[in-house]
């Protein structure tokens, strides 16, 4: 057969469904967190992006959240300033807020703009359960 290592990144859903699975008797799971912020500004660092960047993209695009350092580290440099790397998300985000019919006064809305991200718990508190459903979906 051979070894296979399988990789999942997700706050909720995908842990559960993988432990469902009979085939996990077989295999092991090594759950990682997320990295410190100091942490996460070293690896950019030692991935080549200048500080002041890697700094700004630490606190406000990526945290210690290894998926998004990963994907900051592959794409910054087609982007001249971090503003500029964050407005793709911003596409993706206004979009999601829109087929969800949430207004720009909603506090999901504000908290997204003042945190510049959001935990799944704040989402939890924030969004009724419904909302919170179809949002998870994407």
């Amino acid at each position: 057969n051979g070894l296979r290592v399988v990789f999942a990144s997700s706050e909720d859903s995908t842990l559960p469904l993988m432990m469902a699975s009979p085939s996990i008797e077989r295999g092991e799971v090594i759950e990682v967190g997320d990295i410190t912020d100091e942490q996460a500004v070293d690896y950019l660092l030692g991935h080549n992006v200048p500080k002041e960047r890697a700094v700004d993209a630490v606190a406000t695009i990526t945290g210690g959240r290894l998926i998004r350092l990963n994907n900051y580290r592959s794409r910054y440099a087609k982007f001249a300033t971090n503003a500029q790397y964050r407005k793709l998300f911003d596409v993706g985000t206004n979009g999601t807020l829109i087929d969800l019919k949430l207004k720009k006064d909603d506090r999901f809305f504000k908290a997204l703009i003042k945190f510049g991200r959001m935990h799944t718990d704040e989402a939890k508190r924030l969004l009724t359960p419904d909302q919170l459903a179809e949002l998870l979906k994407r």
